[in-house]
């Protein structure tokens, strides 16, 4: 069975680049697996043999998309969307040419602020959205809330699973990284952690006001992983922010995957003061290393998070001080098997595979059977 995965891959690391390297190195394993990036126009030195960077001006990336599409000749294409508005216009284009080589498509869902984005379609974007859900033979969303919003768009129950966006991860210290542990381990300080784009919407601030306010901040190293987008005025601020606090702080930037992974492990808090998300892929792998989390509450978040009222520092500080004084009331507990999402979408790849087939080989007149659905 050939799939092709169309999103990014690392480099850059980020929430839907990780998923999706993950993904692609653990599945082709087993099954013929291409990546097609659509984000950087050159290879990376060290990418395995079947990521094709596809990046480029509109243009260039629409043909060079078709291009490998039609010569992948998949059984499965598999589009990763971070921001529905942005892939409507191309992606749907995509999807029809896949569906002409006779591939079946599944999308992934990752956009935090799905909800509000399809709120605020006109009739013609709106349309095109239940166009996609038609075309696809399968949808994970990454959330209940995601669902719930397809679900009026025409999607049928039996086509979608809800696949959270976390896979157990790989992990590689460097001295960047060990050299942080070790710092706060010989200063006795406890290891805070936060990441994601430096954007204000990540809510940094807020987790710079709360720590500052704790009556043992000076037992606190506080490190921010930043990737991807950058808002290099707002990092000015919080930059100023920090200082005049007085935190014991470091940020880092595009730390490679397995680097991040090493560094979460080893943290004593991880705090996401997001007022939008997705499904985080950092709380789950807080999580699954028994790291005790922190969150904002704009979404519903996995159990074992502590949560904060959104862009509420008070609210945060009070949780950091229940977490660091009383522990968690629910603490986190691991991946069970039963809940694999390798092998739920190894089996939703199996099944849509086994109906285009059967779909293929049927005149047009004969409808599916009970088994065959």
């Amino acid at each position: 069975m050939k799939i092709t995965i169309v999103g990014g891959y690392p480099p850059p690391g980020g929430g839907v680049s990780i998923h999706i390297q993950r993904l692609y190195e653990s599945l082709s394993e087993h099954l013929e697996i291409r990546v097609l990036d659509p984000y950087r126009p050159d290879q990376v030195p060290g990418d395995p043999e079947n990521i094709i960077r596809c990046g480029g001006n509109r243009v260039a990336v629409l043909f060079k998309l078709l291009f490998h599409l039609a010569r992948s000749r998949s059984d499965i294409v598999h589009f990763h969307l971070a921001a529905l508005s942005a892939f409507l216009p191309f992606g749907l284009l995509f999807v029809i040419f896949a569906r002409l080589t006779g591939a079946a498509c599944v999308l992934t869902i990752h956009s935090g602020s799905f909800g509000r984005q399809v709120a605020s379609f006109g009739p013609f974007r709106k349309s095109a959205l239940r166009l996609l859900v038609a075309l696809s033979g399968h949808i994970i969303p990454v959330n209940r809330e995601q669902l719930d919003t397809l679900l009026n768009y025409g999607l049928k129950p039996q086509n979608a699973t809800v696949i959270p966006a976390f896979l157990p991860p790989r992990k590689k210290h460097s001295k960047r990284v060990t050299s942080l542990v070790d710092a706060a381990h010989a200063k006795q300080q406890k290891l805070f952690l936060s990441s994601g784009n430096g954007l204000p919407l990540y809510g940094y601030h807020h987790i710079v006001r709360a720590v500052s306010h704790l009556k043992n901040r000076a037992s606190i190293k506080l490190v921010f992983c930043i990737y991807n987008e950058r808002d290099e005025p707002y990092l000015a601020r919080l930059a100023r922010q920090v200082e005049e606090s007085g935190i014991d702080f470091h940020m880092t930037s595009n730390l490679a995957a397995e680097e991040f992974s090493w560094l979460l492990s080893h943290a004593d808090l991880y705090i996401r003061a997001t007022d939008r998300d997705g499904d985080a892929v950092a709380i789950r792998e807080a999580l699954h290393y028994g790291v005790p989390v922190i969150a904002s509450d704009c979404v519903p978040r996995p159990a074992g998070t502590e949560q904060f009222e959104t862009d509420n520092w008070q609210s945060l500080h009070a949780s950091i001080e229940q977490i660091t004084e009383n522990g968690t009331a629910d603490p986190p507990t691991p991946l069970k098997k039963a809940e694999n999402p390798l092998q739920k979408i190894s089996d939703i790849y199996h099944c849509l595979a086994r109906k285009e087939k059967i779909r293929l080989a049927k005149k047009p007149e004969q409808p599916f059977t009970p088994e065959e659905l």
